[in-house]
């Protein structure tokens, strides 16, 4: 399950609350899981994703050959 925030919420606060609430809801979950629910913060700024798509009048084979060659030109990015 994932939890979203609104923009500005001071997200420590959120945080120590979905624990509280998780902490109090551990009595009712099934006593054969497996592990402990796990809280987490994700932030998705810190795992940035592109999607790039390459058509046209290309053989599949040369299209391919297109985005290896991007995608070893993105990859050769500092930081990427």
């Amino acid at each position: 399950m994932a939890v979203k925030f609104l923009p500005g919420v001071n997200i420590d606060d959120a945080l120590q609350k979905v624990r509280d609430k998780v902490d109090q809801a551990k009595a009712d979950l099934p006593q054969d899981l497996p592990d402990d629910p796990v809280i987490q913060e994700v932030n998705f700024s810190d795992i940035p994703v592109i999607r790039v798509v390459l058509s046209g009048p290309f053989t599949l084979r040369r299209l391919q050959n297109f985005a290896d060659d991007l995608k070893d030109s993105i990859e050769s990015i500092p930081g990427v």
